[in-house]
């Protein structure tokens, strides 16, 4: 866990020169909005920033996680923030049939023998769509798909097929479909992310303390719908994709395909728009490799994967955070172990144990990570979380001291 919120952080680049591209209001703007979620909505970080790049990119993302963490809730309060978008809100039951997405028969058409729908406030009609519990059904789903690959509706009725506004649509469920009807309709949802409880406890106390969000909500900067269009069909496809990037691309697709993941050729192209939404979100006029992060959330098609295509693709983004993640995560194990022999009887097994870890892995851990901050000062790289990396190894460092007869912190002091 703590190695996944590393690279959830390190994803996020320091911000660089404002971008000149058309629609930078658009970011400006939209770097607030995830600033302002990210106080209301504690561990949201990532999916917030999803919901920003997905937006931009025009495509589509989806929220996988249990009841009763927040997705519903976080997909509309981002989802508001964009004024004058049209929007299409609906909950999907097992009951849920096409009309109630693309409206229902014109009666008065009918009396006179036609056939013709309502569109009037329905999908057709809507630049940003929320599409709840979406895989309690799948009839209306299989509708669904020309309007959010080719933003095309073939009416029922037949004819011309009608020319949708949807830049992004935004889907929460509990569950991972089964049955190819759903798993086409999934496979259109190109950010995928798990969004499960919060796992800390001062989050945790900071949520039970904090007002209700209606009470709270001061600060509410929103998006006319103008300019993220301007940045939607101007602004980011402007932003530059070098070839250094595209070879780190062409590498992860190798290396994912020897794991036996083959995305689509589709989702690599679209992949790519996610890219360029990152950097243009960031304010950069070009990818860099920090933005390859973002591909972590496209590329998994089982939970299970997740964690293959996050270290495959960390590896190539930075591979500096691969060896911090395993750096701390080799902490938390000391940490474990330390917690299970300091309450031992036999102090000197104890002793023992702890001089060994004290003079091996714990001063190869302050090695390493001194010479991982030492590389980021030399490159101008932000250096917290080699700090806060560096300061626990130091604190438990200083309790496995304390814990040993006779011994000292004796390198503790910097």
């Amino acid at each position: 866990m703590e190695g996944d919120q590393l690279m959830a952080r390190a994803s996020t680049t320091t911000k660089k020169e404002e971008t000149a591209l058309p629609g930078a209001a658009a970011a400006a703007g939209l770097r607030t909005i995830t600033a302002e979620l990210a106080e209301m909505y504690f561990e949201r970080e990532e999916e917030i920033r999803a919901l920003a790049v997905a937006l931009l990119a025009r495509q589509h993302i989806v929220l996988v996680g249990p009841p009763g963490t927040a997705k519903s809730e976080l997909a509309r309060e981002f989802t508001s923030r964009i004024v004058d978008a049209r929007f299409f809100d609906y909950e999907f039951n097992e009951f849920t049939e096409p009309t109630a997405i693309f409206g229902p028969p014109d009666l008065g058409a009918l009396m006179r023998g036609e056939y013709r729908q309502v569109l009037e406030g329905r999908a057709t009609q809507a630049e940003i769509m929320f599409l709840d519990e979406i895989f309690n059904c799948g009839v209306a789903l299989h509708a669904l798909h020309g309007l959010l690959n080719e933003r095309l509706y073939h009416p029922e009725s037949g004819g011309p097929p009608i020319e949708c506004p949807l830049i992004s649509a935004v889907a929460a469920t509990n569950k991972i479909p089964e049955g190819n009807m759903l798993l086409a309709f999934y496979d259109r949802l190109l950010i995928r992310l798990e969004v499960g409880y919060l796992q800390e406890a001062e989050n945790f106390a900071r949520m039970l303390a904090a007002p209700p969000r209606s009470a709270a909500e001061s600060k509410r900067t929103t998006v006319p719908l103008a300019d993220v269009l301007e940045a939607v069909q101007k602004g980011v496809p402007a932003v530059e994709l070098p070839s250094s990037v595209i070879t780190r691309i062409a590498t992860l697709r190798a290396r994912l395909g020897k794991e036996g993941l083959t995305p689509s050729d589709r989702r690599w192209r679209q992949c790519a728009d996610v890219l360029r939404a990152s950097a243009f979100l960031d304010g950069r006029t070009r990818v860099e490799l920090s933005d390859l992060v973002m591909l972590v959330h496209c590329l998994w098609h089982k939970p299970s994967q997740r964690t293959t295509v996050e270290k495959a693709v960390v590896k190539l983004a930075d591979p500096d955070q691969i060896k911090l993640a395993n750096i701390v995560d080799g902490l938390d194990k000391l940490e474990a172990d330390f917690n299970a022999i300091r309450d031992t009887d036999d102090d000197a097994q104890k002793s023992a144990w702890i001089i060994r870890e004290l003079t091996t892995n714990m001063r190869r851990a302050k090695e390493e990570l001194t010479a991982l901050r030492e590389k980021a000062v030399r490159a101008g790289r932000p250096t917290d979380l080699y700090d806060e990396a560096i300061a626990r190894r130091k604190e438990l460092a200083r309790r496995m001291s304390e814990n040993t007869l006779g011994l000292d912190a004796d390198d503790e002091e910097d």
